[in-house]
């Protein structure tokens, strides 16, 4: 509808003032079209050396941009005879057509498969394709890319070295003597995929659960070599409750009712409940039944100091709390001070 409002207004105004002025009331008296505008161009028709050819009688002094001839594209004019630089200058030579970028499958956390489709070469030789990926748009061979042979037609690639839960843009590519040419652009995003001991959100994976993807993260280092776990081996004027689960998934629990209970004091659960890394501040001391899983995995997880005892967020009664003895193959469970120095390796959920 508001085409057709366009084309009705555009008609009556240039039967009334025979002139056209589109952005301007007042178009040049010398002028039938007169475009005014200080933030925007005009965009002639964009199209390939083989869409440009197949206009029929082409009249003479029509305007196009052949985006495959000479080295990036170029404005070319039809003089009556044949196509024409716009400078007046024979028109450059005709880069490949690469009509398809496959679509990304097989895709993990690390690589992808893609493609493409060189439908031609143009007015030389197809020397190098392959595809060409990047976190942003648009990406070229500046960037990175596979090498996958020579010559036009069908092609499969395989992208590596990515990084995971990650959205990548690809594009197909094709040079010659002219230059490069590139296919449409698609996109797919990396999944993720997780092990024991993989770097991720902060520190290292140190347990998953049965759906693969969640599970809690160990800090990459001790936060402390010795720190109490309160410094009193005083009873509690109240028992703290919620500071005695064991199981897997309750060191948030503990740690908050250990600081609740103690404030500002510096201690093993406050060095976690404080903790800023990677970006993250939801650390906690782990319950006796996380640190137990810490325990079988430090080897994988990284960063444990063997024949030591490390801190866990679960008290054994107003006077103790479990600690673990990490001997690297054997995990002691026991029971120390609250005024002992301990260890302490922080996690965080995801």
């Amino acid at each position: 509808m508001k085409k057709i409002i366009l084309i009705v207004l555009i008609f009556l105004q240039s039967n009334l003032f025979a002139q056209i002025g589109i952005g301007t009331s007042t178009p040049n008296s010398s002028a039938i079209l007169e475009v005014s505008a200080t933030n925007k161009v005009l965009l002639p028709p964009r199209m390939s050396n083989d869409e440009k050819l197949a206009i029929l009688n082409p009249a003479t002094g029509l305007q196009i941009w052949c985006n495959n001839c000479g080295a990036a594209g170029e404005m070319q004019i039809y003089n009556g005879a044949s196509w024409k630089h716009i400078s007046g200058a024979n028109s450059g030579a005709v880069g490949a057509t690469v009509s398809a970028t496959a679509a990304a499958s097989l895709i993990t956390g690390t690589t992808a498969t893609a493609g493409g489709t060189i439908s031609s070469a143009g007015d030389a030789t197809v020397t190098s394709r392959g595809v060409c990926w990047s976190t942003s748009h648009n990406p070229s061979i500046a960037n990175d890319k596979t090498s996958d042979g020579s010559g036009t037609g069908s092609f499969t690639s395989s992208i590596t070295g990515l990084i995971a839960e990650q959205t990548y843009y690809v594009r197909a590519y094709a040079t010659t003597s002219v230059g490069t040419a590139y296919g449409p652009e698609i996109s797919f995003t990396t999944i993720l995929v997780l092990t024991i001991g993989t770097p991720y959100r902060g520190g290292v994976v140190a347990y998953l659960d049965n759906t693969g993807i969640h599970g809690f993260i160990a800090a990459s280092a001790d936060q402390s070599a010795g720190i109490i776990w309160h410094f009193e081996r005083v009873l509690w004027s109240t028992e703290v409750s919620g500071a005695k689960a064991t199981s897997i998934g309750s060191g948030v629990t503990n740690t908050n009712a250990i600081v609740a209970k103690y404030g500002a004091e510096s201690n093993a659960a406050r060095i976690c409940y404080d903790l800023v890394q990677g970006g993250y501040s939801d650390w906690v001391l782990p319950s006796s039944g996380e640190l137990y899983v810490l325990m079988l995995n430090s080897a994988a997880i990284g960063g444990f100091t063997p024949s030591t005892f490390y801190w866990s967020s679960s008290c054994e009664d107003d006077f103790d709390a479990i600690v673990s003895y990490n001997t690297n193959t054997t995990n002691i469970y026991r029971v120390l001070a609250f005024n002992i120095n301990a260890r302490v390796r922080a996690i965080r959920y995801f």
